[in-house]
C-alpha cells in the first residue's frame, strides 16, 4: 500500500509533500483519487458545518454554564485583555482568601490599583463600595459566592456522592460521562494513597450506582458493550517523586498504585482511562501503560483508554506505539484525542532549558495534526478505538466524515467534550446519534480553582472556536477551512529568525524525559569508579610536581570508597607559580582579546565533549545527584561562552575625545597573577567562572581548588589546558586553604583573588588583601562570594502548592549545601498550619541515600567535619524538630544528615542566625508580610 500521508513542515518548510514513492501510473491515480477524496470531504465539512454551526448560533444558549456571572465575566475578559489578566489573577487566588479584609485588598489590588482596563463606572462603583466599611463586606462576599456558583457550572461535586446528581441528569438527557479528579500538586506518600482512595471511591461508587440506570440507545447499537462507569485516572497524582531519571522506580511505584484502582474497574465493570499531563511524565504514562496492560489480571479487559495529544510533535509516533501494544494485547485500547492543555507551559519550559519545544507553535499546525492523528486512528480499528475530544467543528466534523467513507459505526465513535462547556455544540452532535460524553470534573474549589482558571482561558483565547461563536461577525467558512491551507498562509507571512543575533545561549541540560538522554548516566557512573582512586598533584608551568604530604578524599556517601589521592601543594611551589606567572605577562596578557576568547570557545567545546564524565566524577566526589551536577556542568559552559563574548566586546579600543596635539583613549589591560580559591559545593561552575573570567583579560591564574573536589578541579584543569592556555599562564595548586591559600592571598606579586566561601574566611582574606606587604608595589582586587542565611516569605494568598515544592527543592536540593539554600521558611500565620502540615510530609517523603542510586534527590553531607557539625545541632535543637527523614541503610555508609524540620519562635536564636549548610531548615510564624520581612531581616 501507498502511504500519500502529507508531511507537513512546520518548522519553517514552506511547501507539502506526499510521504512515499509514486513510482507507477498506478500509484499516481491512487495519489489523485485521495486527494480529491479529501477535497470532497473538506467541501462536505463546510456544508454541514455552516449548518450546524447556525443551529448552535440559534439555539440562543450560553457556552458556558447558565450562569449571569459567567457570561458577563466573559463578555468583558473577551473585549479587554488587562481586565482578563486582573480578574483571572483574582479568581486563582480567591480561595486562599480566608477574610473579607483580605477579599477587599485583593480587589484593590487587582481591579482598581493595577491597570486592569476596568470601565470607568465600574471602576467607581467598585471604589465606593469597598471604601465603605460596611458595604465593601457585602461587595466580598457577593464577589466569592459569584465565582463560587461560576466555579460549580464547571466542577460537579467534591466526591461521588455529590456527583451522582448531576450526573444522572447527563445520563438522562442522553449523555455518557468521564469523571476527573481535581487535585492539588502529590507531594507525600499520604497524599498518593488519598487520591488512590478518592479514585477507588469513584470507581466502586459510581460503578455500583450506575448499574440501575438505563441503557442508552447508542449503547444498544454499538459493536461493542460500553460500560456506564468511566473514570479518568492522573498518575501524577499517584506518585510524589516522579523522577525520570530513576524511570524504572517511578514506573513500578506508580503500577503499584494504579493496580487496585484497575481491579476495581474489572469488579465493577468500569471504563479506565490514564490522562496525559505535562510532556515531562509522558514516557512514564506510556510505560506503565505497556507494562500493566500487558499485565494477565488485564490483558483481556477493553475498557482500558490512554489520552494522546496532538499538540505534540511525537504524538503519531506514540499511537503507532499503543496500536502495538493493543495487538500484542489481542483486546483493544481507546485512545481520547485532544488538542493538548499545556500549551504555554511546554513552550516555556522547552524555550527556559533551551530544549526543542515539544508542541507546534500554530494552531493551525496543532488542527492539522490532530487530523493526521484522527486519520492513523480511524484506520487502526479494532485495535484502537476511537474518541474524539475537542470544541472544534471543524475538527470533529472532519473526524466524522472519515469514519463514514470507512464504513465506521456511528455509534462506535465517541465525541467528548467538557462539562460546562458549549451546552449547544453538545446538544447539535448527540441530537444526531452520535456519542458524546461530558469529561465531568470533581473536586474542592481550592484545588479546582486553576481548573477554572484554564476553562476560562480556553474560552477567552482569540483563536478559541468557542469564542468565535459570540462573534457575529464571524466567518464560518474560515472556521471550518482546512488547517493546511492555513499553515501555507501563515508560512509566508511568518519572518525568518536572525539566528546571528543570538549571541549567547545558556547550555542546555539534558532532558531525562527522553531515553537517549540518561541512558549514558549508570554506565558512566561504573566508567569513572574504574579509574579511582584519582592521582592529583600540582602543576606549575606545565610540569607535574610531587610532594610528601598527602590527603586522601573519599566517597561522602560511601566512605570506604577512596575518590582521589591528593598532594599538598607547598609555598615553594607557590613561588614558582608565580614567577610563571610574571612572565605569562609578557605573553598571554599582551594577546588580543579576540584570541583569548578563542581559547574560551575551544574549551566549552571540550567541556561539552566531556560533559557526561565530568557530571558523574562530580556526584561520586561530592555527593551531587546527577541533575545539579549537571547544571553545574552548564553553568561552567555558560561562564566560557559569555566571558568570551564580553572580551570581545571589550576588545576594541574608545577615543575618549581627543583634541590637536593629545590623545585620550579608553583600553583594557590585564592587572596581573590572579589567584582562583574554589569551593568543593559547585566544584566546576565556580571554579571555572573564576579562573576564565581572569584569564580571558590577559591575567595569569592559579589555581587553588577546595581538597574535597580537587579531582573534579584537575579535571578542570586539563580542559582549559586542552583548549590551548600557555603552561605560565594557569597552574594547578591543590592543598590545605589554611596552607598554601593562605600564602598565596598575602604574597606581593598577587594582584588579584577571587574566592567563593564561608563569610569567616572571606573577610579574613579581605583583611588580608588590604595590607600592603615589602615588595608588593599595587593595590590587590578581591572578589569575594560569601555564605548567608536564605529565606522565603509565604504570605497569606500563597500557592500552598508552588510553595512547599519551592520550599522542598531550596532547603534540601543538594543536602542544603548551597549558599542559596532556603534555610528558614517564614509563613503568615493565617496558612501557617495548613503549609506546615504539607511540608512537613513532604520533607520526610523525599529519597535520601547516596546518590548513585538514582532514585535518591538528597544525598550525604561533604565530610565527617561536616556530619560531627550538622549532628551536634540537630542534638542541641531535638525538641523543636518537627520532622526529619528516616535513617536508612545508605546512612550508615556514609556522611547523611536526614533532611530535617524545625521550628522556632525566636529570629535572634541560632536557628535564626547560623548558616548551617546542610539539609536542615528552620519555620517561623508570622502576622502578617509587615512581621515576615522583620523576622526575615
Amino acid at each position: 500500500m501507498i502511504n500519500i500521508e502529507p508531511k507537513f513542515a512546520f518548522e519553517g518548510q514552506k511547501s507539502l509533500e506526499l510521504q512515499g514513492n509514486l513510482s507507477d501510473a498506478a500509484d499516481v491515480e491512487k495519489a489523485m483519487d485521495q486527494t480529491n477524496r479529501d477535497q470532497g470531504r473538506d467541501q462536505e465539512i463546510i456544508q454541514r458545518g455552516k449548518v450546524l454551526f447556525e443551529q448552535i448560533r440559534s439555539a440562543k444558549r450560553s457556552l458556558l454554564p447558565e450562569n449571569g456571572f459567567s457570561d458577563f465575566l466573559m463578555d468583558w475578559a473577551m473585549n479587554r485583555p488587562g481586565l482578563k489578566v486582573s480578574l483571572f489573577r483574582f479568581v486563582d487566588v480567591l480561595p486562599n482568601l480566608s477574610s473579607n479584609a483580605q477579599m477587599v485588598r485583593l480587589l484593590r489590588e487587582y481591579l482598581l490599583e493595577s491597570d486592569s482596563d476596568l470601565p470607568l463606572i465600574y471602576k467607581s462603583g467598585l471604589w465606593l463600595s469597598l471604601s465603605n466599611p460596611l458595604t465593601s463586606s457585602v461587595t466580598a462576599q457577593l464577589v466569592k459566592k459569584n465565582v463560587g456558583a461560576m466555579a460549580k457550572g464547571f466542577i460537579a461535586g467534591e466526591n461521588s456522592t455529590q456527583v451522582l446528581k448531576p450526573l444522572r441528569k447527563l445520563w438522562d438527557h442522553g449523555y455518557c460521562f468521564t469523571v476527573d479528579i481535581l487535585g492539588e500538586a502529590v507531594l507525600s506518600p499520604q497524599e498518593e494513597l488519598h487520591y488512590q482512595a478518592q479514585y477507588r471511591e469513584l470507581v466502586n461508587g459510581l460503578g455500583q450506582a450506575v448499574k440501575t440506570w438505563p441503557e442508552q440507545r447508542h449503547s444498544q447499537s454499538a459493536s461493542y458493550k460500553i460500560p456506564k462507569c468511566n473514570v479518568s485516572v492522573k498518575l501524577s497524582s499517584l506518585c510524589s517523586q516522579i523522577n525520570n531519571l530513576d524511570f524504572k522506580g517511578t514506573v513500578q511505584a506508580i503500577k503499584e498504585r494504579v493496580r487496585p484502582i484497575l481491579k476495581d474497574a474489572l469488579t465493577q465493570e468500569a471504563f479506565v482511562y490514564f490522562d496525559m499531563e505535562q510532556n515531562d511524565f509522558r514516557e512514564i504514562v506510556l510505560a506503565v501503560a505497556d507494562e500493566i496492560l500487558m499485565e494477565a489480571e488485564f490483558r483481556d479487559y477493553p475498557h482500558f483508554g490512554i489520552v494522546i495529544q496532538a499538540y505534540l510533535k511525537d504524538s503519531l509516533t506514540d499511537l503507532r506505539r499503543l496500536k502495538s501494544l493493543a495487538g500484542k494485547r489481542g483486546a483493544p485500547i481507546t485512545v481520547r484525542l485532544v488538542k493538548g492543555a499545556y500549551w504555554d507551559y511546554e513552550v516555556a519550559m522547552a524555550q527556559q532549558r533551551d530544549w526543542s519545544i515539544p508542541v507546534f507553535e500554530q494552531k493551525s499546525e496543532t488542527d492539522a495534526h490532530y487530523e493526521r492523528c484522527t486519520e492513523f486512528l480511524l484506520n487502526s480499528a479494532p485495535e484502537l478505538k476511537s474518541a474524539f475530544a475537542s470544541h472544534n467543528l471543524r475538527s470533529l466534523l472532519n473526524a466524522l466524515l472519515l469514519a463514514e467513507e470507512l464504513g465506521q459505526n456511528k455509534s462506535d465513535i465517541e465525541i467528548q467534550m467538557l462539562f460546562g462547556m458549549g451546552g449547544a455544540f453538545q446538544k447539535a452532535f448527540l441530537e444526531q446519534g452520535y456519542r458524546v460524553r461530558q469529561y465531568v470534573p470533581v473536586g474542592e474549589l481550592i484545588p479546582g480553582m486553576a481548573y477554572l482558571v484554564r476553562r476560562l482561558l480556553e474560552n477567552t483565547a482569540n483563536e478559541g472556536f468557542l469564542r468565535s461563536t459570540f462573534d457575529e461577525n464571524a466567518d464560518i467558512q474560515k472556521l471550518l477551512e482546512n488547517p493546511v491551507l492555513k499553515i501555507k498562509s501563515q508560512a509566508k507571512l511568518r519572518p525568518v529568525q536572525n539566528k546571528e543575533s543570538l549571541v549567547f545561549k545558556n547550555e542546555a541540560f539534558f532532558d531525562f524525559s527522553i531515553e537517549d538522554q540518561r541512558s549514558w548516566v549508570e554506565p558512566m557512573l561504573k566508567q569513572v569508579q574504574e579509574n579511582f582512586p584519582v592521582t592529583v598533584d600540582p602543576v606549575v608551568n606545565g610540569q607535574v610536581k610531587k610532594t610528601k604530604e598527602r590527603l586522601s578524599h573519599f566517597n561522602p556517601g560511601q566512605t570506604k570508597q577512596l575518590v582521589s589521592d591528593i598532594a599538598c601543594s607547598e609555598k615553594v611551589l607557590a613561588d614558582q607559580a608565580l614567577e610563571a606567572c610574571e612572565e605569562a605577562m609578557q605573553d598571554w596578557a599582551t594577546r588580543s582579546m579576540q584570541e583569548r576568547a578563542q581559547v574560551l570557545r575551544k574549551a566549552a567545546g571540550v567541556f561539552r565533549e566531556r560533559k557526561k564524565e565530568l557530571i558523574a566524577l562530580i556526584t561520586l566526589e561530592v555527593g551531587k545527584p546527577i541533575a545539579e551536577a549537571d547544571a553545574d556542568v552548564c553553568e561552567a559552559i555558560d561562564f566560557c561562552d559569555y566571558y568570551a563574548l564580553l572580551a570581545e566586546q571589550m576588545d576594541e579600543e574608545k577615543d575618549m575625545g581627543s583634541v590637536p596635539g593629545e590623545q585620550n583613549r579608553f583600553f583594557y589591560q590585564a592587572k596581573g597573577p590572579a589567584v582562583a580559591i574554589a569551593p568543593w559545593n559547585f566544584p566546576c561552575a565556580i571554579l571555572v567562572g573564576m579562573t576564565v573570567g581572569p584569564l580571558v583579560c590577559g591575567n595569569p591564574v592559579i589555581m587553588k581548588p577546595a581538597e574535597q573536589s580537587s579531582a573534579t578541579a584537575q579535571m578542570v584543569f586539563q580542559i582549559l589546558k586542552q583548549a590551548g592556555v600557555p603552561d605560565n599562564a594557569l597552574h594547578f595548586l591543590p592543598g590545605k586553604g589554611e596552607e598554601v591559600g593562605a600564602y598565596l592571598v598575602a604574597h606581593p606579586k598577587t594582584h588579584i583573588i577571587t574566592f567563593t566561601g564561608s563569610r569567616t574566611v572571606g573577610l579574613a582574606i579581605q583583611k588580608q588583601a588590604a595590607q600592603v606587604v615589602p615588595g608588593q608595589h599595587h593595590i590587590k582586587k578581591v572578589v569575594a562570594e560569601l555564605g548567608g542565611k536564605n529565606g522565603l516569605i509565604v504570605d497569606d494568598t500563597a500557592d500552598i502548592d508552588e510553595a512547599v515544592k519551592g520550599a522542598v527543592s531550596s532547603a534540601f536540593g543538594f543536602a542544603g549545601q548551597k549558599c542559596s539554600a532556603c534555610s528558614r521558611v517564614i509563613v503568615d500565620e493565617n496558612i501557617y498550619d495548613a503549609f506546615v502540615a504539607r511540608f512537613v510530609e513532604a520533607a520526610k517523603a523525599i529519597p535520601t541515600g547516596h546518590v548513585q542510586d538514582l532514585k535518591n534527590k538528597v544525598g550525604p553531607v561533604i565530610d565527617e567535619e561536616s556530619y560531627k557539625r550538622l549532628q551536634s545541632v540537630l542534638k542541641k535543637h531535638k525538641d523543636q524538630i518537627l520532622a526529619q527523614v528516616d535513617a536508612g541503610d545508605d546512612f550508615k555508609q556514609g556522611f547523611f544528615i536526614p533532611p530535617t524540620v524545625l521550628e522556632s519562635s525566636d529570629p535572634k536564636s541560632e536557628l535564626g542566625q547560623t548558616e548551617f549548610f546542610g539539609p536542615v531548615v528552620t519555620l517561623f510564624k508570622a502576622k502578617g508580610i509587615d512581621d515576615a520581612i522583620r523576622i526575615l531581616n
